[in-house]
């Protein structure tokens, strides 16, 4: 270790460590989110639809059994 580093971190300073963190992910997710636009997400969903209906059914039925697979775990 170099000079002057601690062996060891207090139980606090983790725990200030982990809530700057999570302090941190938080607004990086509200940024994300924020930047979303749905009309423009969705329009781009229908236009998918439209070339590929195929496609567009096959997607939603495996994010549906997915979403069933997580709904019947968290019970």
């Amino acid at each position: 270790m170099g000079e002057g580093a601690k062996p060891f971190r207090s139980a606090a300073d983790m725990q200030s460590e982990a809530d700057r963190t999570v302090e941190k992910v938080k607004r990086d997710v509200e940024e994300w989110v924020e930047g979303f636009n749905l009309q423009e997400i969705s329009s781009k969903v229908q236009d998918f639809g439209r070339k590929n209906p195929i496609a567009l059914a096959l997607a939603a039925l495996t994010v549906g059994v997915a979403a069933g697979i997580l709904v019947r775990k968290k019970l």
